[in-house]
């Protein structure tokens, strides 16, 4: 991904960069145990947890393949406090929810393990969320998560909302294109730490590079992540592209030729070497040569 400058540190091992595309910004994990159902495939697990870290939310189970979720996809996230029918019996009445039902089958419920379904002698507790969110190809989803643990519940109500930066039981809209705002700020901050990698590079201050270039390649990686559940993005990725390798070129270069004017420099230094000891043998042998 990063080309011939990682391939030229890592050959001279000069400054470690062949780190920078492969080690991934630290972030806050929070980590949530229960159980899963994924209400319109009709696929539930008895042990699932839901892991928010780096951006993104894993929904990881044994017997499923893994779920990762960004905040964008969230369309909402509420306390289950309804029978599982009712959730999906609501939903369906909705415009993203009834294209899906036009092209699948109606979706029935099966029986189900005991936690999914609606308790008719209790109330439902506030420890069960729905989380609906769409895939990648908008497809609409909705998880059931019941948390193990009780007490966890407003830590993962909390989560929840300072990852999706909605209330709980708030509606976000799908956006399809994506915001020209949100275009100009990811690419005016790429640009920013690009200028600003070129500055190191420029200076020689390969050190201080080092992790600006990491921090450069993650943030364009993460903001493509971002964006790309939306459409018209092609632009936008292009200069993102662009602002990236555009610094790792020059740096790409400044760093060959000052190795290239090394290796000369030591060359030269040889040379002179050299020719100083050949002087000095020149200059001893006139010396016995005149006795």
């Amino acid at each position: 991904m990063c080309g011939n400058f990682i391939r030229i540190l890592s050959k001279f091992s000069l400054l470690g960069f062949l780190s920078l595309c492969l080690i991934p910004a630290k972030a806050s994990t929070y980590v949530y145990e229960g159980k899963c159902g994924f209400l319109l495939q009709g696929s539930y697990q008895d042990k699932c947890k839901a892991i928010f870290s780096k951006g993104k939310l894993m929904l990881l189970s044994k017997n499923a393949p893994s779920i990762k979720i960004l905040p964008q996809q969230i369309l909402k996230v509420s306390n289950a406090k309804k029978s599982v029918s009712s959730i999906i019996e609501k939903d369906s009445s909705t415009e993203l929810w009834k294209k899906y039902f036009e092209v699948n089958p109606k979706i029935k419920l099966q029986q189900g393990p005991y936690w999914l379904r609606d308790p008719q002698t209790k109330e439902i507790t506030n420890h069960r969320y729905t989380i609906r969110f769409v895939t990648r190809d908008f497809q609409p989803r909705i998880v059931l998560f019941v948390l193990d643990d009780k007490n966890n519940a407003a830590a993962m109500g909390q989560a929840m909302q300072s990852f999706t930066g909605m209330r709980l039981g708030q509606q976000r809209e799908i956006n399809t294109i994506l915001d020209p705002k949100l275009t100009s700020k990811y690419i005016r901050e790429s640009n920013r730490m690009s200028q600003r990698l070129i500055g190191y590079c420029s200076a020689k201050m390969y050190e201080e590079a080092r992790p600006m270039a990491r921090k450069l390649n993650a943030y364009v990686n993460n903001s493509i992540d971002d964006i790309s559940i939306f459409s018209d993005i092609e632009r936008t990725i292009s200069a993102l592209y662009l602002a990236r390798d555009k610094a790792v070129a020059i740096c790409d270069n400044k760093l060959l030729s000052d190795i290239q004017k090394a290796n000369e420099q030591k060359k030269m230094n040889e040379i002179s070497k050299i020719e100083e000891e050949k002087f000095k043998r020149e200059e001893a042998f006139e010396m016995l040569s005149s006795f």
